[in-house]
């Protein structure tokens, strides 16, 4: 009852990861008990929520465009799910085109006059196209506005729990359908605005996404439909990742997780994935992050 009340005051966010690190406590004696509860349900649908008021501060949310030879030798069925992802972006991104391209097609041949004035009229809204947008929309991410740390230490407990119940034998049953709600729109958000939400909260979402991934290898396919896996190669392999070592040593990891079916490969590829990574390991930004800690280290070498 009290992760399931919203309130959105600093001190009640405080309250609720209390009890989210008490429910993580008893679930590794009792997950029974928390199951007949649908404590899951109850935890995704905080996360939603708490993601929702994140996203009237930082509403940028990547957006990749997905290249038509990737999909050439998936299966029809996967391939006309992929099409219709990607007109739904296209229609976010610039309507007018969209319209344009369906509309003549709907015209009668017998009215060709008509057709040609509907042509004229739909012409003006294309030069204004929206392409350019997704380019201008990166510069409001790192405007220095965070994720408050009350609300990032929440969900850093639930994510850490989601995390460990995805991998427990007791969800087995359930766990198969934990992303067809609102769990990868959250996730989405979450790897877009890794300088919103902090390298913490990012590392979180994507290896949340990499043990689902691991735990239940044929529903990837699920994953590239709905795009959670494009928005990762994007924020991974096209953005600035997060110069941590966390981040930087999880990268193989993740890679293996996406990259575990054919259409996982070929969009890997797409990305040129080793001309990135190279540049990421030759940066002077990311040398900090992967130097030996000695301190760590029992036998000081």
């Amino acid at each position: 009852k009290v992760i399931k009340f919203l309130g959105d005051e600093q001190d009640q966010i405080t309250f609720v990861t209390r009890a989210v690190r008490v429910v993580d406590l008893i679930t590794n004696l009792d997950m029974a008990a928390f199951q007949s509860h649908s404590g899951l349900s109850i935890f995704i649908y905080r996360l939603e929520h708490e993601v929702d008021l994140c996203r009237r501060e930082c509403p940028f949310v990547i957006k990749p465009k997905v290249q038509r030879p990737a999909a050439a030798t998936v299966p029809e069925g996967e391939e006309m799910e992929t099409d219709m992802e990607v007109t739904d972006v296209a229609m976010e991104s610039s309507p007018g085109p969209s319209t344009a391209a369906t509309e003549p097609a709907a015209v009668p041949s017998t009215s060709s006059a008509t057709a040609l004035d509907e042509g004229t009229a739909v012409a003006p809204p294309r030069p204004p196209t929206l392409t350019p947008c997704p380019p201008k929309k990166p510069p409001t991410v790192a405007t220095g506005v965070q994720c408050i740390p009350q609300r990032a230490a929440l969900l850093k407990s639930m994510l850490n729990f989601l995390k460990k119940a995805i991998q427990d034998p007791a969800f087995s049953d359930g766990i198969r359908h934990v992303m067809d709600g609102s769990l990868p729109t959250s996730l989405k958000h979450i790897i877009s605005n890794a300088e919103y939400y902090g390298p913490s909260l990012f590392l979180l979402a994507t290896e949340v996404v990499t043990v689902f991934v691991f735990q239940e290898p044929s529903l990837l396919s699920s994953l590239q439909d709905n795009g959670l896996t494009d928005v990762m190669l994007h924020a991974l392999l096209i953005k600035d990742v997060p110069a941590t070592r966390e981040v930087l040593g999880s990268l193989p990891n993740v890679f293996s997780a996406l990259c575990l079916n054919a259409r996982g490969l070929q969009s890997f590829v797409q990305c040129q994935p080793f001309e990135r990574l190279f540049k990421v390991l030759l940066s002077p930004d990311y040398l900090p992050a992967m130097r030996r800690r000695r301190s760590s280290d029992p036998l000081g070498e």
